[in-house]
């Protein structure tokens, strides 16, 4: 759902939301490509996000 959040909120590419989100959570959660580029992936197989 964050992912979502962000990808709405302004065009980003991958790596910028990985970036956002190391902001985002930098005490409790760093993100890797490997688990949030399958989940934009899910997300544009689901057709909630373009490419």
């Amino acid at each position: 759902m964050v992912l979502l959040a962000l990808a709405e909120a302004e065009p980003l590419k991958a790596y910028e939301l990985i970036a956002e989100l190391g902001r985002l959570f930098s005490a409790t959660y760093r993100p890797s490509p490997g688990a949030v580029y399958p989940a934009l992936n899910a997300l544009v197989a689901e057709a909630l996000l373009e490419v």
